[in-house]
């Protein structure tokens, strides 16, 4: 599964205000659907977000809250969290279900 939108899982956005604004809500979802392997490639700071999303989180009073460290704890109450680099500016995880069977990852370097 490839996950490269959580900001919107996040945030929602102008097609749909659907959202869910808590990280470990989202992981648990996504596991729930997942029984293998997450890629897992996204802006994980708020800074790095359209205005929209950074405009969304300042009404919520969750500036604090979107940022990479509160991200990542969340998925690893989820999976084995395997950081593997980056894809240009935003970072590349492997999020894998514990106890699953997968090919083992090759780290390659810095991908982009």
């Amino acid at each position: 599964m490839l996950v490269n939108r959580y900001q919107y899982l996040y945030f929602g956005s102008s097609r749909s205000p659907d959202c869910y604004r808590d990280h470990e809500t989202i992981f648990e979802l996504i596991r729930r659907v997942c029984s293998g392997r997450v890629l897992f490639s996204n802006r994980t700071e708020l800074k790095q977000l359209r205005r929209t999303c950074q405009s969304e989180a300042m009404k919520i009073g969750h500036q604090a809250e979107y940022i990479e460290a509160k991200i990542l704890d969340a998925a690893s109450h989820h999976f084995r969290v395997v950081p593997y680099g980056r894809i240009g500016k935003w970072p590349f995880w492997l999020l894998d279900v514990p106890g699953a069977e997968l090919s083992a990852a090759k780290p390659v370097g810095q991908v982009a």
